[in-house]
């Protein structure tokens, strides 16, 4: 059977007087003698910037690489924060506060992916809260390949977390400053501060 044609459609965007968004959708089989009003937020939606139209999945590492360990440190004060190494099952020497936590960030750090860019490329400082500021942490992650004697190291620099909802990070590697997908942001805040997480307050009449 022969292949459909293929078509192209045309959506042009106007205003009226009160600055009320239309729509007119041109096709093969309508020549856009209707026009819709519409509710969209253009500069949200097509964004001019570059960076917004960057494919968001940084690159992955092999599928035959292994995580043989894992080190956040506190840049300013020089202290580890988390450090473990893995066995060949990829199970922790280390027991973390939360494994959930500990899998979420080496699945981020096996296949990163950004939220949104901020930088067309990586820089030793980074804007946080309407700041400069140095980088306040460094995830690093010890891989072995098949066949190669020497392992090699992915890292990640971390801003503070903003917001609430928001950590930046940036690698050299990937010449890339960005901001993290949620549960990459909810993972790191585990691994940092999980072991000073108290837990709930008692029930009402039990010490």
């Amino acid at each position: 059977a022969a292949a459909p044609a293929s078509t192209t459609t045309i959506v042009r965007f106007g205003t009226d007087a009160n600055r009320k968004l239309f729509a007119r959708v041109i096709s093969a089989g309508d020549p856009g003698s209707s026009i819709y009003a519409v509710d969209v937020d253009l500069a949200r939606e097509f964004p001019l910037e570059t960076g917004a139209w960057r494919d968001r999945a940084l690159p992955p590492l092999p599928a035959n690489a292994r995580l043989t360990a894992l080190k956040l440190t506190e840049l300013a004060a020089n202290r580890v924060v988390f450090e473990t190494a893995f066995d060949a099952n990829g199970q922790p020497a280390t027991a973390p506060a939360n494994p959930a936590a500990l899998q979420a960030v080496l699945a981020f750090v096996r296949a990163p992916r950004a939220a949104n860019f901020r930088a067309a490329a990586f820089a030793d400082r980074v804007t946080v809260g309407g700041e400069e500021r140095p980088w306040s942490y460094l995830l690093e992650a010890t891989i072995s390949l098949p066949g190669s004697e020497q392992g090699s190291t992915r890292a990640f620099f971390l801003a503070d977390r903003t917001g609430g909802a928001e950590r930046l990070a940036g690698s050299k590697e990937l010449d890339a400053i960005f901001a993290l997908e949620q549960p990459a942001v909810d993972a790191l805040w585990q691994l940092i501060y999980g072991a000073r997480d108290p837990g709930p307050p008692p029930a009402a009449g039990k010490e």
